[in-house]
């Protein structure tokens, strides 16, 4: 990941990490198109908006307070 997505991806994590997946900017919501193999929901938040091939990070819970982070890269 090259520099500027970097820092547009480590802005958007720390919000994620402090503020939760609730946090207005994120616009985090299920991601329908991919599942899990055993049936976990996937997660999709925004990198970036309103860019041609957006990036996102796409992500599942792990417990009550922690998330895994599956891939950031653009929308597909």
């Amino acid at each position: 990941m090259y520099a500027p997505k970097r820092k547009k991806a480590q802005t958007a994590l720390k919000l994620l990490r402090d503020h939760g997946p609730s946090y207005p900017g994120l616009h985090s919501h299920k991601y329908e198109s991919m599942a899990r193999p055993n049936g976990e929901e996937v997660w999709e938040s925004y990198l970036e908006n309103q860019t041609p091939r957006a990036w996102r990070a796409f992500w599942h819970s792990v417990g009550a307070d922690t998330i895994r982070i599956l891939t950031l890269q653009p929308h597909p």
